[in-house]
Protein backbone atom coordinates (compact mmCIF):
# COMPACT_ATOMS: atom_id res chain seq x y z
CA UNK A 1 0.00 0.00 0.00
CA UNK A 2 2.82 2.39 0.84
CA UNK A 3 4.28 1.87 -2.67
CA UNK A 4 0.88 2.75 -4.24
CA UNK A 5 0.65 6.00 -2.31
CA UNK A 6 4.20 7.02 -3.25
CA UNK A 7 3.57 6.22 -6.91
CA UNK A 8 0.28 8.16 -6.94
CA UNK A 9 1.96 11.12 -5.25
CA UNK A 10 4.78 11.13 -7.87
CA UNK A 11 2.24 11.06 -10.70
CA UNK A 12 0.34 13.88 -9.02
CA UNK A 13 3.51 16.02 -8.67
CA UNK A 14 4.58 15.36 -12.27
CA UNK A 15 1.09 16.25 -13.50
CA UNK A 16 0.95 19.47 -11.49
CA UNK A 17 4.46 20.47 -12.60
CA UNK A 18 3.64 19.77 -16.24
CA UNK A 19 0.37 21.72 -15.95
CA UNK A 20 2.10 24.74 -14.36
CA UNK A 21 4.83 24.82 -17.02
CA UNK A 22 2.31 24.54 -19.87
CA UNK A 23 0.08 27.14 -18.22
CA UNK A 24 3.00 29.53 -17.77
CA UNK A 25 4.09 29.41 -21.41
CA UNK A 26 0.63 29.16 -22.97
CA UNK A 27 -0.79 31.80 -20.62
CA UNK A 28 2.09 34.15 -21.36
CA UNK A 29 1.57 33.68 -25.11
CA UNK A 30 -2.19 34.30 -24.89
CA UNK A 31 -1.70 37.32 -22.65
CA UNK A 32 0.86 38.99 -24.91
CA UNK A 33 -0.90 38.24 -28.19
CA UNK A 34 -4.55 38.69 -27.28
CA UNK A 35 -5.30 40.24 -23.92
CA UNK A 36 -2.56 42.86 -23.67
CA UNK A 37 -2.88 44.07 -27.24
CA UNK A 38 -6.65 44.42 -26.84
CA UNK A 39 -6.79 46.17 -23.51
CA UNK A 40 -3.47 47.54 -22.32
CA UNK A 41 -1.48 48.73 -25.33
CA UNK A 42 -3.65 51.77 -25.85
CA UNK A 43 -3.35 55.41 -24.97
CA UNK A 44 -5.79 56.45 -22.27
CA UNK A 45 -3.89 59.48 -21.00
CA UNK A 46 -5.89 62.17 -22.79
CA UNK A 47 -7.71 63.31 -19.66
CA UNK A 48 -6.51 65.37 -16.74
CA UNK A 49 -7.98 66.77 -13.52
CA UNK A 50 -9.43 70.26 -13.51
CA UNK A 51 -9.73 72.35 -10.32
CA UNK A 52 -13.18 73.76 -11.17
CA UNK A 53 -15.11 71.14 -13.12
CA UNK A 54 -13.43 67.92 -12.00
CA UNK A 55 -11.79 66.66 -15.22
CA UNK A 56 -11.17 67.65 -18.80
CA UNK A 57 -9.24 66.72 -21.94
CA UNK A 58 -5.61 67.82 -22.29
CA UNK A 59 -4.99 70.71 -24.68
CA UNK A 60 -3.43 69.99 -28.10
CA UNK A 61 -3.49 66.24 -27.49
CA UNK A 62 -3.02 63.81 -30.34
CA UNK A 63 -2.81 60.03 -30.29
CA UNK A 64 -3.36 57.36 -32.90
CA UNK A 65 -3.64 54.58 -30.34
CA UNK A 66 -6.61 55.58 -28.22
CA UNK A 67 -8.81 52.59 -27.59
CA UNK A 68 -12.13 51.30 -26.49
CA UNK A 69 -12.04 47.57 -25.83
CA UNK A 70 -10.17 46.08 -28.74
CA UNK A 71 -10.85 49.02 -31.10
CA UNK A 72 -8.15 51.57 -31.89
CA UNK A 73 -8.89 55.11 -32.92
CA UNK A 74 -7.45 58.57 -33.36
CA UNK A 75 -8.10 61.04 -30.56
CA UNK A 76 -7.25 64.73 -30.87
CA UNK A 77 -8.06 67.88 -28.95
CA UNK A 78 -7.66 71.51 -29.90
CA UNK A 79 -5.85 74.32 -28.14
CA UNK A 80 -8.77 74.72 -25.69
CA UNK A 81 -8.95 71.04 -24.77
CA UNK A 82 -12.14 70.37 -26.77
CA UNK A 83 -12.31 67.13 -28.73
CA UNK A 84 -11.81 68.07 -32.36
CA UNK A 85 -10.21 67.12 -35.63
CA UNK A 86 -6.44 66.77 -35.41
CA UNK A 87 -4.27 69.88 -35.67
CA UNK A 88 -7.17 72.34 -35.27
CA UNK A 89 -6.20 75.64 -33.68
CA UNK A 90 -8.99 78.01 -32.66
CA UNK A 91 -8.01 81.62 -33.13
CA UNK A 92 -10.82 82.99 -30.97
CA UNK A 93 -12.97 81.97 -28.04
CA UNK A 94 -16.16 82.79 -29.95
CA UNK A 95 -18.36 79.88 -31.02
CA UNK A 96 -21.82 79.75 -32.53
CA UNK A 97 -22.73 76.48 -30.84
CA UNK A 98 -21.31 74.66 -27.83
CA UNK A 99 -22.38 71.05 -27.40
CA UNK A 100 -21.92 69.47 -23.98
CA UNK A 101 -22.69 66.04 -22.60
CA UNK A 102 -20.78 62.99 -21.47
CA UNK A 103 -19.31 59.98 -23.26
CA UNK A 104 -21.88 59.68 -26.06
CA UNK A 105 -21.46 63.36 -26.90
CA UNK A 106 -17.67 63.25 -26.67
CA UNK A 107 -17.70 60.24 -28.96
CA UNK A 108 -15.96 57.81 -26.65
CA UNK A 109 -14.75 54.78 -28.60
CA UNK A 110 -15.14 56.28 -32.08
CA UNK A 111 -13.14 58.60 -34.29
CA UNK A 112 -14.14 62.25 -34.10
CA UNK A 113 -15.37 62.18 -37.70
CA UNK A 114 -18.02 59.66 -36.61
CA UNK A 115 -19.39 61.73 -33.70
CA UNK A 116 -22.69 63.50 -33.99
CA UNK A 117 -20.99 66.77 -33.01
CA UNK A 118 -18.78 66.51 -36.08
CA UNK A 119 -21.74 65.55 -38.28
CA UNK A 120 -23.73 68.55 -37.00
CA UNK A 121 -20.79 70.86 -37.68
CA UNK A 122 -20.59 69.58 -41.27
CA UNK A 123 -24.31 70.17 -41.84
CA UNK A 124 -23.94 73.83 -40.81
CA UNK A 125 -20.42 74.76 -41.95
CA UNK A 126 -21.10 78.47 -41.53
CA UNK A 127 -21.29 77.92 -37.75
CA UNK A 128 -18.35 77.34 -35.46
CA UNK A 129 -19.20 74.33 -33.25
CA UNK A 130 -17.34 73.33 -30.07
CA UNK A 131 -17.53 69.85 -28.56
CA UNK A 132 -17.35 70.60 -24.84
CA UNK A 133 -18.22 67.05 -23.78
CA UNK A 134 -16.03 64.67 -21.80
CA UNK A 135 -16.80 61.15 -20.64
CA UNK A 136 -18.26 60.87 -17.12
CA UNK A 137 -19.61 64.41 -17.06
CA UNK A 138 -22.84 65.04 -15.17
CA UNK A 139 -25.33 67.93 -15.15
CA UNK A 140 -23.49 69.66 -12.29
CA UNK A 141 -20.23 69.47 -14.26
CA UNK A 142 -22.00 70.80 -17.40
CA UNK A 143 -23.02 73.83 -15.38
CA UNK A 144 -19.59 74.30 -13.79
CA UNK A 145 -17.76 74.00 -17.10
CA UNK A 146 -20.06 76.36 -18.98
CA UNK A 147 -19.89 78.91 -16.17
CA UNK A 148 -16.08 78.59 -16.10
CA UNK A 149 -15.81 79.05 -19.88
CA UNK A 150 -18.10 82.10 -19.85
CA UNK A 151 -16.10 83.63 -16.99
CA UNK A 152 -12.94 83.09 -19.06
CA UNK A 153 -14.18 85.10 -22.05
CA UNK A 154 -15.62 82.27 -24.14
CA UNK A 155 -18.75 83.28 -26.06
CA UNK A 156 -21.46 80.93 -27.31
CA UNK A 157 -24.60 81.95 -29.20
CA UNK A 158 -26.23 78.76 -27.98
CA UNK A 159 -25.39 75.76 -25.84
CA UNK A 160 -26.90 72.37 -26.56
CA UNK A 161 -26.96 70.01 -23.58
CA UNK A 162 -27.26 66.25 -24.06
CA UNK A 163 -28.29 64.72 -20.76
CA UNK A 164 -27.40 61.15 -19.94
CA UNK A 165 -28.80 60.42 -16.55
CA UNK A 166 -27.21 57.01 -16.26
Amino acid sequence: MNFQVKRSFKIFLITITFFLIVDLFLGNYLYKNFLRINYFDRDTSMGEPHPVFHHTIKKNYKTFSAGWGNRRLTFCSDNFGFRNECDVVNESKIFDIGIIGDSQTEGLGINYEDTFTYLISRQIPENKVANLAVASYSPSIYYSKIKYLLNNNFKFNEIIVFLDLS
